[in-house]
């Protein structure tokens, strides 16, 4: 029998070839109508036929207790095909042999197959009326079949040809169910006078025939003989209800229908209805609606993808990612939706170019739903990301070692499967199950550590050419900073790092970090090149820079010169800033002094005590610039 459990589980659905009879149910003994019928089994989920398990037969289901037989429709076919070949064969071989006819019927019957019983019944049984057996077998199919009037036919012709009491009752119940209780009152002569508790089901049946045809004083009087016959029948419930209710009306003439004689409307064969169709499409159409639904899920997803922008320098940045822009401030973050597919970014800081390319977000369409990945684009390249595994562990012991690796330097990182995204791990979790210990990752950009941390970091992480872009993008896009072009500077050749760095001399602002490298560089590399007059030329085509004064005051080969220069520098509108300059001037105009090509202006080679320093003290009031 299927089984379910709140809707879930198997159940048959749908009814073809359908046959009914009246009886009594062998496990419960309730009267009612039994159907035998073909049915699918299907899967189903809120008692929703989803699939299709496999096709039966069911024989005669009570409909109070749910009880019933079943044979699978395949193996009911191939019995019925074997027994109906050998009883045809037979007949085929005795077409006038009553016995065959009989068993034709009899398999007819037993496999409820009306078409078949009827095209023998009409062309081989009919005719037969010489011979009561046939007959009679004749009457009880059609009975069986609910042909009340066709059975009544062939017991009477079965009874003129012999007198059988089995028949003669038979041919009663059939006269009751058509409302006719005298004419079965004369077939049943034989119960009537007998006191055999065997013929008190007969003469009970009777006296409800007379209930149901109005004659409610005849009907008490065959329940008293019948409780006579058989003192069982007053001790059932329901006899005790019809016989008080029959009391009741003692002389009006109404009638109470009978149970057990009133044939059913739907009694007999029917080949089915739409149900079984129904059911067959309930499965297919759920699972079109979820695919459906799938299918529109794995699109939303893909096309509101949510992303980290991230900004790894120390200075702001605008970025426009897939159409939609972003302000991150420096070492900043944002999460935005765009969707998946090529998606073009440019970013500037600085009024400089960062990025302007097409990178290729894209995750499997019919996985979206069933994976987490997070995409961080880093317009800049240089956020440093850290991956993280922890162990948690009822016992500190049982936890392995946490695991970690840093990304860097791509513009799209890709994560699975992560269980926090910039957030830190929680101190504690929930755990289920026998395991000893349950793992929790993360992603998050590494901002607790210094530049200078990043010294040691970077050259494990990257490979020397990576390292080399990236410090690049660093000192490039970050020209205020002193550490990244200085990093660059012991990192890179230095044919490599002059060409880099004449790329920045040019740029406005100036860049003072990039030439005071250069100009060091140079003097170090290429003697033989004129840095006094490379940066006269510079000066010219700007008189008025005070960054520029300064830098040409660092070229200059006379030390008098020099520090003309950077008072000037100091005396700009608006000045460069007295402390800096002090800063950046001491070590070179002492490196010269070591050098033996300069004299201090007081003769006095402790720097600190400079002339120049002492007479432009006050002027570091006029403001203060950083570069």
């Amino acid at each position: 029998m299927p089984y379910v459990v709140n809707g879930t589980g198997t159940w048959y659905y749908g009814k073809n070839r359908v046959h009914r009879i009246s009886g009594t149910c062998p496990n419960c003994n309730a009267y009612a109508e039994l159907p035998s019928y073909d049915t699918t089994k299907y899967l189903t989920v809120l008692f929703i036929p989803l699939i299709p398990l496999s096709k039966w037969r069911v024989l005669e289901e009570c409909p109070s207790c749910g009880k019933h037989r079943a044979l699978k429709l395949k193996q009911w076919e191939e019995s019925k095909a074997e027994d109906s070949r050998h009883v045809t064969e037979e007949l085929r071989q005795n077409p006038d042999s009553p016995e065959a006819i009989q068993k034709v019927m009899a398999v007819a019957a037993m496999y409820q197959d009306e078409q078949l019983f009827l095209k023998i019944a009409d062309t081989l049984a009919k005719p037969m009326t010489y011979d009561a057996g046939v007959q009679a077998q004749l009457g009880h199919a059609y009975a069986y079949f609910s042909r009340l009037s066709d059975a009544e036919e062939a017991f009477r012709a079965s009874l003129a040809v012999k007198h059988d009491p089995d028949v003669a009752e038979a041919l009663a119940l059939q006269l009751l169910r058509q409302g006719r209780p005298d004419e079965a009152h004369s077939e049943l002569q034989h119960c009537l006078k007998s006191d055999e508790a065997k013929h008190a089901g007969f003469v009970y049946l009777l006296g409800e025939g007379y209930l149901a045809n109005g004659q409610p004083d005849r009907a008490l009087e065959l329940f008293d003989q019948a409780t006579t016959m058989d003192a069982s029948i007053a001790a059932d419930k329901q006899y005790q209800k019809l016989r008080k209710r029959a009391e009741k009306l003692r002389g009006t003439g109404k009638s109470i229908p009978s149970a057990l004689l009133t044939p059913s409307k739907k009694a007999g064969y029917e080949e089915g209805g739409k149900g079984g169709k129904v059911a067959a499409w309930v499965g297919p159409l759920v699972a079109l609606v979820l695919l459906a639904w799938y299918l529109g899920y794995a699109w939303s997803l893909g096309n509101e993808r949510e992303v980290f922008v991230v900004n790894g320098l120390n200075a702001p940045l605008s970025a426009t990612v897939g159409g939609t822009s972003v302000e991150l401030q420096p070492q900043g973050r944002r999460a935005i939706k765009i969707p998946e597919g090529t998606v073009h970014v440019t970013a500037t800081t600085g009024g400089k170019s960062v990025i302007d390319e097409d990178l290729e977000l894209h995750t499997s369409f019919f996985a979206r739903p069933f994976i987490s990945p997070t995409f961080i684009i880093n317009p800049d390249q240089t956020a440093l990301l850290t991956w993280e595994k922890q162990y948690y562990a009822e016992d500190v012991a049982d936890a392995p070692e946490g695991e970690w690796e840093y990304h860097v330097g791509q513009p799209l990182y890709e994560f699975r499967g992560l269980d926090f995204e910039f957030l830190p791990f929680p101190g504690q979790i929930q755990m289920g199950g026998s395991s000893k210990y349950v793992s929790r990752t993360r992603v998050d950009t590494v901002r607790d550590l210094s530049d200078e941390d990043l010294v040691f970091i970077l050259p494990d992480t990257l490979e020397e050419a990576e390292l080399t872009t990236y410090l690049r993008r660093r000192a490039e896009f970050e020209p205020g900073s002193e550490f990244w072009i200085a990093f660059a500077s012991s990192k890179m050749p230095d044919e490599e790092f002059l060409s880099f760095i004449r790329e920045g001399l040019e740029d406005r602002p100036v860049r003072i970090a990039w030439h005071r490298f250069y100009q060091s560089k140079m003097e170090e590399l290429h003697p033989e090149h004129d840095l006094e007059a490379e940066y006269q030329s510079f000066l010219a085509a700007d008189p008025e820079n005070a960054d520029l004064i300064y830098l040409s005051g660092r070229a200059m080969t006379d030390i008098d010169a020099s520090l003309a220069l950077f008072r000037r520098a100091a005396e700009a509108a608006p000045p460069l800033c007295v402390r800096c300059l002090c800063t950046r001037l001491l070590p070179f105009v002492c490196r010269r002094i070591r050098r033996g090509r300069a004299t201090c202006a007081t003769g006095d080679r402790r720097p600190a005590r400079c002339a120049f320093v002492s007479d432009s003290r006050s002027q570091s009031q006029a403001g203060h610039r950083t570069y």
